[in-house]
């Protein structure tokens, strides 16, 4: 029968690393970057984090209705409980550190 391995060779992490900028951390530009500074020019780092979320939230709604994506098989309120969470995580990060790159990776 068949085995599970644990072996991930360094260099596949760091051949990813464009993979990972490309497919999902150029959002963070979007998300981090752009939307929450603009929230937070008109309501509380709280609030805008929150509405951060919800539109993050919405934007991946349409994956889970597309057989073959990886959100396909997974329940949208646990998804939407998750994103309120990394949302408010990347928003003390980009607020503490003014670094997009340092969401980029902890999103991966």
């Amino acid at each position: 029968m068949g085995s599970i391995t644990y072996d991930f060779p360094i260099y596949i992490a760091v051949l990813s690393i464009p993979v990972l900028i490309i497919g999902g951390g150029l959002e963070e530009l979007g998300w981090r970057y752009i939307l929450q500074p603009f929230l937070e020019t008109r309501f509380s780092s709280i609030t805008s984090a929150l509405l951060t979320s919800c539109i993050w939230a919405l934007w991946h709604l349409p994956l889970f209705f597309i057989p073959g994506t990886s959100q396909f098989n997974w329940s949208f309120g646990l998804f939407c409980i998750s994103i309120v969470g990394m949302s408010f995580a990347l928003a003390v990060i980009y607020r503490i550190s003014r670094s997009i790159w340092l969401c980029i990776f902890s999103t991966h």
